[in-house]
């Protein structure tokens, strides 16, 4: 696939007259053309800056951001304007115009790029039919529901058509039943329009819903990347496995060191772990355990802790594997 964002040695420093803070330092990064691209991290972290640099909202202190390969970092005022009707962005608060109903908020955009009154309606309430909102045309913010006003502006950030969509921590105001199905119509609008979507957050599990790369940053620098689900079976640095087994920091470390992930599928329902203690004879420790409803039917997934014996570690992975049952080993070691 082709990239349409990278970043290079991307510096962001705020600067007041008693304090210099570095939001984000020397990031490096390549976004392709149809990725879902999430960006986690802590509260504090520098996720917000980093996609507020992407379109220039916030004005790097150093580097550069290419889009369709132009440094937008280069670009004059009016050049910038222009080119960020190619980048759509949706906010946590939604920032939808109280005094106008859906369907103007949804113009609006469209006033702004001087496109003709018939075109723009009707751009406009074919993206409300996309998002689900077609009965709400009439309809004022203050009549809607969180996730009602999400996919308004979402429709109204899609009304340029932009190859690249970003989101600013779009779900974190709502609730889970609604966050599912914001990230549904996202993941939707990523297939149908082939739009790239960046999404920031600090919840795993909307990176694990919705993406198919990942990038972890911390204390301002981007730690690790990759495909999710190689990121999220084999974590590399601390960062990340805080993030992705937030529950190791209260575990009892004596027990053991050794973790294993394990992956069902149409075993989820049966007793392994049971059945695997005792055939074994180990002892485990189930750590969190939870099940999936995705595109392929239910998986199910479960993070075991194992003792520190090498011979009881071989016995759980030979079942295991007998069993044909995915696995991932880690160990307990985290950030403090």
């Amino acid at each position: 696939m082709a990239e349409i964002i990278r970043l290079e040695k991307l510096t962001k420093i705020f600067q007041d007259k008693r304090n210099t803070t570095v939001a984000i330092k020397d990031i490096d990064l390549v976004i392709e053309q149809g990725d879902i691209y999430g960006i986690i991290g802590l509260s504090g972290a520098g996720k917000s800056t980093l996609i507020r640099c992407i379109n220039l909202l916030e004005k790097p202190t150093s580097g550069a951001v290419f889009f369709e390969g132009t440094n937008l970092v280069e670009l004059k005022d009016s050049q910038l304007r222009q080119t960020r009707q190619k980048i759509g962005m949706i906010f946590q608060n939604f920032n939808l115009m109280e005094q106008r109903t859906v369907l103007r908020n949804v113009l609006f955009p469209l006033e702004i790029a001087h496109i003709a009154k018939d075109t723009a309606k009707e751009r406009a309430v074919e993206l409300l039919n996309l998002v689900g909102l077609s009965d709400k045309l009439d309809s004022y913010p203050s009549q809607l529901s969180g996730g009602q006003k999400q996919r308004v502006a979402i429709a109204r950030a899609l009304a340029n058509n932009p190859s690249v969509l970003l989101c600013d921590e779009a779900t974190s105001a709502l609730d889970p039943s609604t966050t599912l199905s914001i990230l549904q119509l996202l993941k939707e609008i990523n297939q149908k329009l082939g739009i790239t979507i960046v999404i920031i957050t600090h919840e795993m599990k909307v990176v694990e819903t919705i993406c198919n790369k990942v990038a972890i940053i911390d204390e301002s620098v981007i730690k690790e990347t990759g495909l999710v689900a190689e990121v999220f079976a084999n974590p590399q640095t601390p960062i990340a496995k805080n993030l992705i087994y937030p529950k190791l920091g209260v575990i009892n470390k004596e027990f053991g060191s050794v973790l294993l992930k394990l992956t069902f599928d149409k075993t989820v329902l049966e007793p392994v772990v049971a059945d695997m203690i005792l055939k074994t004879q180990v002892a485990v420790n189930i750590i969190e355990a939870s099940i999936k409803q995705g595109d392929n039917g239910s998986t199910g997934e479960m993070i075991i802790q194992l003792p520190n014996d090498q011979n009881s570690i071989a016995k759980v992975q030979n079942y295991l594997t007998t069993k044909n049952i995915s696995f991932q080993q880690s160990n307990t070691e985290v950030q403090q």
